[in-house]
């Protein structure tokens, strides 16, 4: 049995371009020089031939993608055909690959043996036997046109390093200006009250903005940079605290604490989505269950821990 994808209700060049993305997006996790044969098969139809060193995840994960790429609105009917050899509970079988139109968690895809038996296949890598109605059906065999073939090629990953060394560059200056205009608010007049709110944004709007900003956080030098300045912020901080020691003032008043603890918990949380989801975290994509879980958490940890460190030393 080929590893086959059969696509119908996309255009060509849209599906060419979600085939592309995905090959990029993974491209340091396939083996080089993998082969996808991209053939046009009628009127928004398409099938796609992988090459049988793919290994089933990957497989499992490009099949999700087409369905759901990213910046690319579609609506597709997907199947697929593979040979499973790596998972002891299947190996031998063949599987018929699907995702079904009533799907709402978009992180899985689902398969059917040849006795009708269902599974679901979670980007936790998990099986999980399932009841359904999908029939499996043989591999059709199709007579295909000359295809487009689209290799991976091995990269090393670099997030547009000019650009986000640009955008720190800028965050930096703006996070130095409200924080020279909080000291002159300070030194040259007694409203206390604006000198709250502008070190407040100078707190706050570092965290979100490190937050947000996920592409710049996967260069190393520019995130050690982040959590130098967010460590300069927390000692802020905590001067503040001691020069304002006869009011209550605490470590949240200005959430000069968090961005710390938002960088302290990253890069261990992007890397055990890295490990189980094989693809980069993002921050400002709708639609994915496992990316919402990735920042409910990654906000929670940022507020909780701050919190409870200031509960404890109030």
């Amino acid at each position: 049995m080929q590893n086959l994808i059969l696509i119908d209700g996309v255009s060509y060049i849209e599906i060419r371009k979600a085939l592309k993305q995905w090959i990029e997006l993974y491209s340091n996790s396939l083996d080089d020089n993998l082969i996808f044969k991209l053939h046009k098969n009628g009127e928004n139809k398409h099938v796609i031939l992988v090459d049988e060193k793919i290994d089933n995840e990957s497989f499992y994960y490009l099949i999700n993608y087409l369905k759901y790429p990213e910046n690319i609105t579609y609506k597709i009917e997907i199947i697929a055909y593979l040979h499973d050899d790596d998972n002891r509970k299947l190996k031998g079988k063949d599987l018929l690959i699907y995702i079904p139109n009533s799907d709402v968690e978009y992180d899985n895809v689902y398969f059917v043996t040849p006795e009708n038996i269902h599974f679901k296949f979670t980007f936790g890598r998990k099986i999980i036997e399932i009841n359904d109605n999908k029939l499996f059906s043989e591999q059709p065999i199709l007579s295909l046109s000359i295809p487009e073939i689209l290799k991976v090629k091995k990269k090393i990953i670099v997030e547009n390093t000019s650009e986000s060394e640009q955008r720190f560059k800028l965050g930096s200056l703006i996070l130095l200006l409200f924080f020279i205009l909080s000291l002159i608010v300070h030194f040259l007049s007694s409203d206390k009250e604006l000198f709250f709110i502008l070190t407040s944004i100078c707190g706050g709007g570092f965290t979100l903005w490190i937050y947000s900003d996920y592409k710049m956080l996967r260069n190393d030098t520019l995130y050690l940079k982040a959590l130098i300045l967010s460590m300069l912020l927390f000692i802020y901080g905590i001067l503040l605290k001691m020069h304002f020691k006869d009011e209550t003032v605490s470590f949240l008043d200005f959430g000069l604490f968090n961005s710390m603890i938002l960088l302290l918990v990253q890069k261990p949380l992007r890397k055990l989505y890295l490990k189980l989801v094989k693809k980069e975290p993002e921050t400002d994509t709708k639609g994915s269950f496992t990316l919402a879980i990735y920042s409910i958490i990654l906000i929670l940890l940022a507020i909780i821990i701050p919190l409870l460190i200031s509960i404890k030393f109030k």
